[in-house]
């Protein structure tokens, strides 16, 4: 996407250089190349031998110059990913223009907005599509964006859905699911409460058994950024088929309004969704197995320790800060407990079992664990994963009260069974989801820590300033306090010089978002 998103001109006098990056730059000049989707298909087409053909690709070295001569390029992808893709996976009205496209020539800077295009809020101020998206009706979305070390943008943020949680407490929530609303049981509504948060926050691979014996490979390919094999091009491209509305049979159809579904509309309906369900989750587990499992390299020991950009600031402690790996309970053989494999609420004897913490900012309290089998797969959603095929991270902070119905019938710990039903336990819960969702609210709008490596460089030098004045033998203190004030002005330009010394992509960030008259 990001080379299709790249704008140049063969006759361009930066291109006419014979190295690689100058000639395939030339190549797919245009708006036409390259393409970004394939008629390939990796379940029909596992070794990339077919993808290859369709569409070539520069070496990875090649794209990363390409990038860096071009860094508007990875701006317009992560501008259409993040305005366009982003927000119609949730079914939300977002456009490039947005929120400017909102704004009326009786608003303050309204004359500024003049876009020519419709606004995407309706009458309402609501963004919401009718139908809603993969999670249902969202009501809208905030994030931040961050920036990498070699400059490239990512965002955290939140996504608001319209469900029984957007306006109920977890004791209106542990009512209603003991009241069999609708007629419903309260498994039931459990059920439906589980299953929709392993559909947002899936933990475990489609395929783990073929997960687990390519990790010596997916390894080698981590390190050296996913380059080498053919089929590695799919991580770039999509194919088609998943992606198109192709000529399918379908229930709906204008022959069976009338004289109902015969038997052979259903067997061939079944056959299509039974066929699109192999390609997909065939798609996604090569998006999984690359991009979302946390590699922890191997030390001298052979004993897998974190890297250093996920150890803790403590150097005594070890752990994860991101808390891999999982614990998964496995018997005797090492093989997962098929009675744990299944999605089970966080009491504190659950907690007790997989090493999770019930106090503090973590608190998992009362959330939905999923079915995992593999202890370094970093949850995400399905759909999320297959339109970005990049690595992802999606948490379900929904809680779910610990009462007789909702408690693990697989948990022997007293103490859970002595405030069952409790107000306490509730408000525990409520608690830990409020410090969650703050947690990370913080997370993404963190100060930055602009000149902190001045700083202490500044005060180092501190005794070196000292020596020298006293060699110096200045005997008026004026003539000291001119040298520190020059000592402090120099080290003040250091900071506010490094405050605006960033990257590329990132002016060009700002600069897609300069406004000329102030809303």
């Amino acid at each position: 996407m990001v080379l299709k998103l790249s704008r140049a001109r063969r006759s361009d006098v930066g291109l006419t250089g014979t190295d690689a990056t100058c000639e395939w730059r030339r190549r797919y000049a245009g708006s036409e190349q390259p393409p970004i989707f394939c008629q390939s298909t990796l379940a029909d087409d596992a070794e990339g031998e077919q993808v290859i053909k369709e569409i070539s690709l520069p070496a990875l070295s090649v794209r990363q110059a390409w990038n860096a001569q071009d860094p508007l390029a990875s701006v317009h992808h992560y501008s259409v990913f993040m305005y366009v893709v982003m927000p119609a996976l949730f079914g939300l009205r977002m456009c490039l223009n947005c929120p400017d496209c909102n704004v009326d020539d009786n608003e303050p800077g309204g004359g500024s907005a003049e876009f020519g295009c419709q606004a995407c809020s309706d009458c309402l101020g609501s963004n919401s599509k009718l139908m809603g998206g993969y999670a249902g009706l969202a009501t809208g979305l905030a994030f931040a964006t961050e920036f990498q070390g070699d400059g490239t943008p990512h965002a955290h943020g939140f996504v608001s859905l319209a469900n029984m949680y957007q306006h109920r407490t977890l004791k209106e929530i542990g009512d209603l699911i003991e009241s069999n609303h609708h007629g419903m049981t309260s498994e039931s509504i459990l059920q439906r409460i589980t299953s929709f948060t392993e559909h947002l926050q899936r933990e475990d691979h489609f395929n783990n058994a073929e997960h687990q014996r390519n990790l010596e490979t997916l390894e080698r390919e981590f390190h050296a950024n996913n380059e080498g094999p053919a089929r590695n091009h799919y991580l770039s491209v999509r194919s088609r088929p998943l992606y198109e509305c192709a000529d399918k049979p379908y229930l709906w159809s204008a022959s069976s309004a009338h004289g109902g579904h015969c038997a052979a509309l259903v067997d061939a309906v079944h056959r299509e969704a039974e066929e699109f369900k192999r390609i997909f989750e065939t798609d996604v587990q090569f998006v999984f197995s690359r991009v979302q499992h946390h590699w922890h390299p191997l030390n001298k020991k052979g004993q897998r320790e974190p890297m250093p950009y996920c150890r803790p600031a403590s150097k005594r402690c070890t752990r994860c800060k991101r808390d891999f790996p999982k614990k998964v309970q496995k018997d005797a053989f090492g093989k997962v407990r098929r009675d744990r494999y299944r999605a089970r609420i966080v009491c504190r004897g659950v907690a007790a079992e997989l090493d999770l913490k019930t106090t503090g900012r973590r608190n998992v309290l009362g959330s939905v664990l999923g079915r995992r089998q593999c202890e370094y797969f970093s949850s995400t959603s399905a759909l999320l994963a297959e339109v970005s095929r990049s690595n992802s991270n999606v948490q379900c902070n929904y809680r779910v009260p610990i009462t007789s119905v909702t408690h693990d019938k697989d948990c022997k710990a007293p103490s859970c069974t002595k405030l069952l039903s409790s107000r306490r336990l509730c408000l525990i819960a409520q608690r830990a989801m409020k410090q969650m969702t703050g947690y990370f609210g913080g997370y993404i709008s963190k100060k930055q820590k602009i000149g902190q490596f001045e700083i202490k460089k500044s005060i180092s030098a501190l005794p070196l300033l000292k020596e020298k004045l006293q060699s110096r033998g200045l005997k008026t203190a004026s003539s000291q306090l001119a040298h520190v004030v020059n000592r402090m002005f120099s080290t003040v330009e250091s900071i506010l010089g490094e405050a605006r010394a960033t990257t590329t992509v990132e002016h060009s960030i700002l600069a897609q978002h300069l406004q000329k008259t102030p809303c």
